[in-house]
Formats: structure tokens, C-alpha cells, sequence
């Protein structure tokens, strides 16, 4: 059981296998989103304050360039998130 939902016994194995599966994904997209949040907010500010002038501007490129990367992230665990919630339904 993972999130909370009993997968019934009856259910054909490829049904099982592909619910399974894609709430699998939709975690671990989750997480490495997390992961990146975590490391962009912890690394950029800190490039930009200890190095030496002129460092403000590629500080602010990583962001946006690691931004780009994480906003496909989320939009990816939740279309993941939708279709193990509609293949549930489906049951």
C-alpha cells in the first residue's frame, strides 16, 4: 500500500504493476525536485555573497538555469501524481 491506497487483490497484475510504478516516479520526481530546491537555495546566495565582485551575475544564471530544470520537475510529479489518481479510479 503506498499513499494510502488498498490495491485491491482481484486487480490484474498489469494494472498493479503500472499503479505501482507510476506513483513510484511521481516520488521520486518529488524528490529530486526537493533535492534541487534544497541545493539552489543553499549554494547560489552563497556563491554570490563570498566570491569576489563580479560573481552576483553567474550566481543569478545558475538559479534561473536550475529554476528552468526544477519547474519541469514539479509539472512532471504531478501529471505522474494524475495518472496514478485516474488509474486508481479506473479500478
Amino acid at each position: 500500500m503506498i499513499t494510502q491506497v488498498t490495491i485491491p487483490v482481484d486487480a490484474e497484475y498489469v494494472l498493479k504493476l503500472l499503479y505501482l510504478l507510476v506513483t513510484t516516479t511521481a516520488m521520486c520526481l518529488e524528490l529530486i525536485a526537493v533535492m534541487n530546491c534544497t541545493l539552489l537555495s543553499m549554494m547560489d546566495p552563497g556563491l554570490a555573497l563570498r566570491c569576489p565582485d563580479g560573481s552576483m551575475h553567474p550566481a543569478v544564471d545558475g538559479m534561473m538555469e536550475e529554476k528552468s530544470q526544477v519547474c519541469p520537475m514539479e509539472h512532471a510529479m504531478r501529471r505522474e501524481w494524475t495518472r496514478a489518481e485516474r488509474g486508481h479510479q479506473l479500478r
